[in-house]
């Protein structure tokens, strides 16, 4: 008896189903767009109220997985990566010059020494500051052709592309591919500014040009920054509240005589007195 049941419950579910999907498609052709989507929204809100938060975050994880094949952090760190190469490729294509001289620079170190060189090496060699080589070094991993370890950023680096070969990129900049091959490692007598090929001012790292611009945009900013903060009564060398008729709080305004006590003569005040 109870296989005959079982066997009928069987033979109507796989008749109800095929029903079901006859049915359903032609149920579904006599409405619009707009009203299957209500109809579809109203089902899923109804089976969310019927639902716990962890059921219904674990539905909604389940169908993301299916339809894009890879759980939401994985897709995170897909769209970074594709992100960060990207802009790495931009950033190639303007430091194309330097970039190119710095991996010819650590093909033939490493393949010579089989180690990385460490960063002033690296500085040294191609006349860059450390913060321009930590910048080409980043667009280098970003296009691919380096991998850096975080276990040793000293001398943690690995080229991707074979010793023996040239070192080379394919960009797809605005549907052209091309290789790019990388420039010989030219020894310079001077140092480069680290803006642009100009050479730099003697004990500095950029240009008279740059330098000029530098300080012109940090006086301006300087300026600006001393002016707002005078007018929301804001103490210019820190956030507290500046003391009323002054620029600096109370705090400030303490050291500030304090220093100027202390570089006084120390007869000023004796004779001052005297006069």
């Amino acid at each position: 008896m109870t296989k005959r049941s079982n066997v009928s419950r069987e033979h109507m579910a796989a008749l109800g189903r095929l029903g079901g999907l006859i049915g359903g498609k032609s149920r579904a052709a006599k409405y619009t767009p707009e009203q299957l989507r209500q109809i579809h929204a109203n089902q899923l809100r109804t089976r969310f109220e019927r639902m716990t938060p962890e059921q219904a975050r674990e539905f909604q994880r389940k169908a993301a997985r299916g339809r894009w094949g890879v759980t939401a952090d994985e897709r995170t760190r897909i769209a970074l990566q594709l992100n960060e190469r990207r802009w790495g490729k931009v950033a190639y294509a303007k430091n194309q010059e330097r970039a190119d001289r710095l991996f010819a620079f650590l093909r033939e170190y490493i393949s010579a020494k089989h180690c990385a060189p460490t960063m002033l090496e690296i500085s040294a060699a191609v006349h860059q500051h450390k913060d321009t080589v930590k910048s080409l070094l980043q667009v280098l991993e970003r296009i691919g052709r380096i991998r850096r370890h975080a276990w040793n950023r000293g001398r943690g680096i690995t080229l991707v592309s074979p010793l023996g070969a040239q070192p080379a990129v394919a960009l797809s900049l605005g549907g052209e591919s091309a290789l790019v091959p990388a420039a010989a490692v030219v020894p310079r007598s001077t140092k480069k500014c680290s803006d642009c090929d100009e050479p730099a001012v003697a004990g500095k790292t950029r240009c008279r040009r740059h330098l000029a611009r530098t300080s012109v945009a940090s006086a301006c900013n300087h300026k600006r920054t001393y002016a707002q903060k005078k007018l929301d009564a804001i103490c210019v060398n820190c956030d507290e509240p500046a003391v009323k008729g002054r620029v600096q709080c109370e705090r400030h305004l303490r050291l500030n005589r304090a220093a100027s006590r202390s570089k006084r003569p120390k007869g000023a005040s004796a004779f001052r007195r005297r006069a």
